[in-house]
């Protein structure tokens, strides 16, 4: 079975035109997907910058991923040419970073603060830290800390629920580092000091927040924290901000994310809210598939959202007799949107029917059922995206290690790298405490793996020497088939 998702020419309707044109200094419009918002964010940002009133202030935009922040860069580059200075588009994670890189040493963070972003080494540091104390499952661990700490759990009063917490926190001050959950605490601590408030407040002319349904308690209180807490005699925040989201659509409860917070703004601040309800990316036969299959399912679907779809969408059924089948099927398929657009009987009113590659995607049961479809795509000269990170291409030790040092030895963020490399190395049967270690580690293998290539990477101090040290890495001609 395929299915179709439209897009419309974008053209705004009354309702969202009239988010666009609001000068409201506390914005709330509930909107679910389809509705428009990433469109509505770039006129309403394009229309603060060209607007001589507004003088040099500042825009942030927080998005919930860097594909969304890409995604709205794209637009506002539509609107407004090269992208011009005064306009940030980052997540909240980001902002939370560029916000310690320049102010962090006010509360004690080094000048090169590391972050560690994955589990792993998190689990590498602290058993660094105290291997006194081991966690019997650090995977539980993170999550309880983790959510703990979006959830503003971690006053003192309740530090004893996480006696762990207090431990990690020391463990990650004593190497001058943050992970995501700290790096908002510290971003946050800095925001409690009037004077950042009142820098902040001379630099941003407008906020605004997509995927609000999904903030956590401690990225809400970041985000008014920045915005500027009313004062006492007005509800109205210091930088005018508008949250769009869905308060029905909030997906991550498990990690701390609360949807009455949307509500939670409207009281904090005196919001003018915006509700729109025609969805522009689905169809009504889509719906009525959903509908379906969750009543099948026997989930409660009484709830009446009151949506209007102006594409009527289409669906196809087919039977193949095989995998292969499916794939080459599938493969014709994206061949005709690509050449021939959506059919014109799915399309909305004035809907342009082109469809471009990254437009398209394909969905099956396991990744096994794509791999028919990756060949017969590829057999059209169609190259589908499914490489997700480096261990999806690289095959061997030695184009693993190689990634792991050209990290270490090129960004100012060498903790995770370094922490990535030693567990490469050990998985590799290799140990390393230190950079000498690592040099003899790959000197003095000698089980065909060509690990010791990799040497000229560890003479490398600065990118532009580590571009140079890589020409000095090479394969011997009768080793290069075996080995990448």
């Amino acid at each position: 079975m395929t299915t179709t998702i439209t897009r419309p020419d974008i053209s705004l309707t009354s309702k969202q035109q009239e988010v666009v044109d609001c000068d409201a200094p506390a914005v709330l419009v509930e909107a679910a997907t389809g509705n428009g918002k990433t469109e509505i964010l770039a006129r309403r940002v394009k229309r603060f910058i060209n607007d001589p009133d507004n003088g040099y202030a500042h825009v942030m935009a927080i998005t919930y991923t860097n594909r969304a922040s890409d995604e709205l860069k794209g637009r506002l580059r539509k609107h407004l040419g090269d992208l011009p200075f005064r306009i940030t588009a980052q997540t909240i994670h980001g902002l939370a970073r560029s916000i310690l890189l320049q102010h962090g040493t006010h509360i004690g963070l080094p000048i090169n603060f590391q972050v560690l972003s994955s589990n792993e080494d998190r689990v590498e540091l602290f058993e660094r830290f105290d291997n006194i104390n081991p966690h019997p499952d650090y995977n539980k661990l993170w999550a309880e800390l983790d959510l703990a700490r979006a959830k503003m759990k971690d006053h003192p009063s309740e530090m004893k629920d996480y006696p762990y917490l207090e431990l990690w926190r020391r463990a990650l001050s004593n190497v001058g580092a943050v992970d995501f959950a700290e790096m908002l605490a510290k971003a946050y601590e800095l925001l409690k000091i009037p004077a950042f408030v009142r820098l902040y407040e001379r630099i941003y002319g407008l906020i605004t927040v997509d995927e609000a349904q999904n903030l956590t308690e401690q990225q809400y209180q970041f985000l008014a924290a920045l915005a500027g807490p009313p004062s006492t005699d007005t509800t109205q925040p210091r930088i005018p901000i508008m949250l769009l989201g869905d308060p029905k659509q909030s997906t991550i409860h498990f990690a701390g994310a609360d949807n009455t917070l949307m509500e939670r703004f409207a009281n904090d601040f005196k919001v003018k809210r915006f509700v729109l309800n025609q969805n522009f990316r689905s169809s009504d036969i889509i719906a009525l598939l959903a509908r379906r299959v969750v009543h099948k399912l026997e989930k409660d679907n009484n709830e009446d959202r009151g949506l209007e779809y102006p594409a009527p969408g289409y669906i196809e059924t087919h039977n193949l007799s095989n995998e292969n089948a499916e794939g080459i099927y599938v493969a014709d398929w994206v061949d005709g949107l690509l050449k021939n657009g959506l059919p014109r009987e799915a399309l909305a009113e004035n809907e342009s029917g082109n469809v471009e590659e990254e437009q398209i995607a394909v969905l099956a049961r396991s990744s096994s059922a794509l791999r028919p479809v990756n060949e017969a795509l590829i057999k059209k000269g169609l190259e589908p995206a499914m490489v997700y990170g480096d261990k999806d291409f690289m095959a061997t030790d030695l184009g693993r290690i190689a990634i792991l040092l050209m990290r270490k030895y090129s960004t100012a963020h060498k903790m995770p790298a370094e922490l990535g490399l030693r567990r490469e190395l050990r998985s590799s049967g290799l140990k390393a405490s230190d950079d000498y270690g690592i040099a003899e580690a790959l000197r003095t293998n000698s089980d065909g793996r060509y690990l010791d290539i990799l040497l000229p990477l560890l003479k490398a101090d600065t990118p532009q020497e580590l571009v140079s040290a890589l020409s000095e890495c090479y394969l011997p001609e009768n080793g290069a088939p075996d080995v990448l």
